[in-house]
């Protein structure tokens, strides 16, 4: 596998950029987003995920990881992943991996 780095500063401050940019607009909507419940994964798409060599071989990369976990840990999670999708190539591979593997309808880019 190649080299594969993230830089953090900027990673921290997309997360601020984004919580910054959401944050009064999330205040005025303070209901349960209808499309969280599209979000979820069915248990079969968990086992395709669990079963996918190319999802395997991108989390082999700590940095992807890395990510997924700061994503994960932010206050607005999808404004984040849309962000580190735009800046980060290889992220953006490992998310259509992800779309791909779980036979997604929309692999689009944000």
């Amino acid at each position: 596998m190649s080299t594969y780095t993230i830089n953090y500063t900027k990673l921290s401050l997309l997360d601020q950029n984004v919580d910054t940019q959401y944050q009064q607009k999330d205040q005025t909507n303070a209901t349960v987003d209808e499309d969280e419940e599209e979000t979820r994964l069915t248990s079969e798409q968990l086992q395709q995920l669990a079963s996918s060599d190319q999802v395997r071989s991108f989390l082999e990369y700590p940095q992807i990881r890395d990510l997924v976990t700061q994503i994960d840990k932010a206050p607005q999670p999808d404004k984040l992943l849309d962000a580190v999708r735009k800046e980060d190539s290889v992220f953006e591979d490992f998310v259509l991996a992800l779309l791909k593997s779980t036979n997604s309808n929309n692999p689009t880019t944000p």
